[in-house]
């Protein structure tokens, strides 16, 4: 969709429709996505630059149960076993190989923890700014 906007105008779609330019987009595969919208620095571990600091906000084990063949619930007990909830500090320290699989995540400033990008999916982030201790 191409946006226009003068100086002064509201901001209106190719189709000279109001357009409301503060809504959130909702987040694929997240528990009412269709309802929720979600902040614009919200985004999953497997796609957090090394070294920058970030919150785990949530996890969602839809996408990697379909990879992995496990169930949703089975995939988000192992993460959660491992220190992977809500409100830990993460960190990705090290990616291996050419296409990053698996990653070292720093979880809380004190353990390293190796884990695959299908899971990494899974665990919706927001950056914080600045380096994880």
């Amino acid at each position: 969709m191409i946006v226009r906007k003068l100086p002064g105008t509201p901001a209106v779609g190719e189709h000279a429709e109001p357009m409301d330019l503060t809504a959130t987009l909702p987040f694929p595969g997240e528990a009412g996505a269709a309802t929720r919208g979600r902040p614009e620095n919200r985004t999953t571990l497997a796609r957090l630059p090394k070294y920058l600091a970030a919150q785990i906000s949530a996890i969602v084990a839809e996408a990697s149960a379909r990879e992995s063949g496990l169930p949703p619930e089975e995939v988000e007990r192992r993460l959660v076993e491992m220190g992977f909830v809500e409100g830990a500090m993460v960190r990705i320290e090290h990616a291996a190989g050419l296409a990053g699989d698996p990653i070292a995540v720093r979880l809380d400033g004190r353990r390293l923890v190796a884990l695959r990008r299908r899971e990494a999916r899974c665990i919706l982030v927001e950056p914080v700014g600045g380096t994880a201790e």
